[in-house]
């Protein structure tokens, strides 16, 4: 029985092993070599999302058919020669609702700190920054500081993403005190707010996240069949 393997993978986990065959999460292909001509048996079973998973079947990169897979099936595909045989799923497609807030500019004006940048990356990995552009990205509720030189306005520029219906609050705390909370609107906005000098954190306080849509294929099984000699 030919052993199969991933040959490509859109993101590391696109393409998982299971006790049936493989479960393509992502866009993916697994692939292995056969010997000479046979026949090939695949059982699918589809998870549709936004339309139906297809599965294309490749030899030596050329396709020999592909299968739009609407139900649970299995198909037989005859395979002429030796060569490289692959499964590939290319059709992925997910969605999610998600909230979100775009910090694009942070901005003091007392004299000497009028261009702020986060003093900690941020530590939550659903939270980033973007040095080269200077964006920060909140989707969790862990705050990122900032450091004012000394009293004055600060001025946040942002945008949010709504789900669930939402926008996004982002909350502005100082010493133990909430100074403000803002309702990021979904065009570019500037927000502002009296401060003293000395820390600032911003944190987005309410996330939301749900999946909407996400198209799989499973290989539940993979039976290869050699052409016997006339």
């Amino acid at each position: 029985m030919p052993q199969w393997t991933p040959v490509y993978l859109s993101e590391p986990n696109a393409a998982q092993a299971s006790e049936e065959g493989w479960n393509l999460w992502g866009a993916s292909a697994v692939g292995t070599r056969v010997c000479g001509p046979g026949r090939l048996e695949v059982r699918l079973r589809p998870e549709p999302a936004a339309g139906v998973p297809h599965l294309t079947v490749l030899l030596d990169g050329e396709q020999l058919q592909e299968v739009p897979v609407q139900t649970e099936q299995t198909i037989q595909v005859p395979v002429p020669r030796a060569g490289a045989l692959g499964l590939a799923y290319l059709n992925d497609y997910y969605r999610a609702d998600v909230r979100s807030v775009e910090i694009q500019q942070v901005r003091s004006g007392a004299l000497g700190c009028q261009r702020l940048t986060p003093t900690r990356l941020p530590t939550n990995p659903r939270n980033t920054y973007v040095p080269q552009s200077d964006l920060l990205v909140l989707l969790d509720p862990d705050p990122v500081p900032y450091n004012l030189c000394r009293a004055g306005t600060l001025r946040v520029r942002m945008k949010g993403t709504v789900a669930g219906g939402e926008a996004p609050a982002v909350r502005v705390v100082q010493g133990g005190r909430q100074l403000a909370m803002w309702r990021a609107a979904v065009t570019p906005t500037t927000y502002t707010v009296q401060a003293q000098g000395g820390e600032v954190t911003l944190s987005m306080t309410n996330p939301y996240a749900k999946q909407t849509a996400d198209r799989n294929l499973r290989i539940t099984g993979l039976r290869w069949q050699p052409q016997t000699s006339p």
